[in-house]
């Protein structure tokens, strides 16, 4: 998994040359939460390369009626892979146990393992490289913070986190105890010169040097690499 930052930087550079990657190829796409990015940028990605998406919504199918493994046997035999995203860690898992394909977590209480990619996709897009880096996280420590600190053990990046507050619901004790043994990941009190307190303000969102947007579109890019990761 560690070449798919990289791999979708070359596919944002030449999207011409996938364009028949991934042909005949379906997608089955299930929500249980609303979704914009996530929705949009994997049914792009896939039609870009010549498959195609199914969505399909939670609470209008039969996976809100009967059990998930059961479901599970049924919908991987009509797609050749499935992204979910879903309010339960533990469902996402039972839906990936009993799935004959790969399942792709789109988000779920406890990971958001698409956004920390396209995050780290960004990363090196910017600074060419992921060697020496330090990366400091701000904000509540969520799924999302935890997908960033799987990704930067794995790629070897320092990662500074700032998080006063918890979601409960994504605490991953296991994950945390061997991010802290690693050497990669430390927990800090607060930022150094910012003033404790201030956050970022609406024009450091719209200025020339903001990348959030650069990051929000290499959302599809990383994706489509995943898919082909996992479809190849």
């Amino acid at each position: 998994m560690t070449n798919v930052p990289s791999l979708g930087l070359v596919i944002k550079k030449s999207p011409e040359q996938f364009y028949e990657a991934c042909r005949r190829k379906g997608l089955l796409m299930l929500f249980q939460k609303t979704s914009t990015r996530t929705s949009l940028s994997f049914q792009s990605g896939i039609n870009q390369m010549g498959g195609y998406s199914v969505v399909m919504d939670w609470d209008s199918s039969n996976f809100s009626l009967s059990p998930i493994r059961y479901e599970a046997r049924y919908a991987s035999r009509n797609c050749d892979v499935i992204m979910a995203r879903l309010k339960k860690h533990a469902d996402l898992l039972e839906l990936a146990r009993y799935s004959t394909v790969p399942v792709i977590n789109g988000c779920c209480d406890k990971y958001h393992p698409c956004q920390a990619l396209a995050d780290l996709m960004t990363i090196y897009e910017v600074s060419g490289t992921f060697s020496g880096l330090c990366l400091a996280y701000v904000g509540v420590h969520n799924n999302v913070a935890n997908s960033l600190v799987a990704g930067c053990m794995t790629l070897g990046i320092k990662l500074l986190l700032v998080t006063p507050i918890l979601n409960s619901p994504s605490w991953d004790e296991e994950l945390m105890q061997t991010a802290y043994r690693s050497g990669y990941v430390e927990k800090v009190d607060q930022l150094s010169p910012i003033h404790p307190g201030f956050e970022i303000e609406e024009e450091l969102i719209e200025s020339e040097r903001s990348i959030i947007y650069q990051q929000a579109e290499n959302r599809m890019h990383v994706q489509k690499a995943l898919l082909l990761h996992l479809l190849r």
